[in-house]
């Protein structure tokens, strides 16, 4: 049985608020989209298995007594762990179309360039703040040497068509989203943000380091959709 108490980081006598309090700070220390470390989607995904167990009065009861097929099962009847939003990284805002947006930017002096990939979960008013302002930087001083100009040209054609949008990381984005609009009783948000993560899915290479993630967002949005019994375009961004 895995020590789900160790991956939040928390004792067993912890309170819901300490373990509410573990998760979203361990959440956001191992997010994909800040943390470049190997493990860190390996990680990410165990945080969100234990806070489903642990944030769920029925399922941390049963997984306390070792019970854990039946802590784990989805048709166990239990108190769902409460769910958080993904929030812009820019604003901070709740979005009903948030997408994992990565774009390109290179800065460059007679003698060197740096080319990095500024990236993060934004809302479409901060996701085209960033693009116009990452371009900018990069038409202004990415040319400035030989390298930094064929840099230039592949960077201003990536971010003229949005930058470069993960399809494992939105699958997963748009799942959980979907997932808190659901239990907020916004069915139509929900519904077209869990198609969106499908259609991201359909795109996900099974090489993908994030794969099981997006796998997760998938499924999250399949059950929403089977429990809509209905479906709404989808919200395009």
């Amino acid at each position: 049985m895995k020590d789900y108490y160790s991956v939040l980081g928390v004792k067993k006598e912890a309170s819901d608020k300490e373990i509410k309090a573990a998760y979203r700070k361990v959440a956001k220390k191992w997010h994909p989209d800040v943390n470049s470390d190997a493990a860190a989607t390996k990680m990410f995904q165990q945080i969100n298995d234990a806070y489903e167990i642990l944030g769920s009065p029925e399922r941390r009861a049963l997984y306390n007594a070792g019970n854990y097929d039946a802590a784990i099962d989805p048709f166990t009847e239990a108190t769902e762990a409460e769910l958080y939003p993904v929030g812009c990284d820019g604003c901070g805002a709740v979005s009903a179309q948030p997408r994992f947006v990565q774009y390109g930017r290179v800065f460059s002096l007679i003698l060197f360039s740096i080319r990095s990939k500024p990236c993060g979960v934004f809302c479409v008013s901060c996701a085209s703040k960033r693009l116009f302002w990452n371009s900018l930087v990069t038409g202004m001083f990415g040319w400035l040497n030989l390298w930094g100009f064929f840099w230039t040209i592949e960077v201003i054609f990536i971010n003229l068509f949005g930058g470069t949008k993960n399809p494992a990381l939105n699958a997963f984005v748009l799942g959980k989203q979907a997932a808190y609009f659901f239990s907020k009783g916004d069915s139509d948000i929900a519904i077209a943000l869990a198609e969106d993560s499908i259609c991201f899915f359909k795109k996900i290479s099974m090489t993908d380091p994030n794969y099981e993630m997006g796998k997760s967002g998938s499924e999250v949005a399949h059950a929403i959709l089977h429990s809509s019994g209905k479906k709404k375009r989808m919200v395009k961004f």
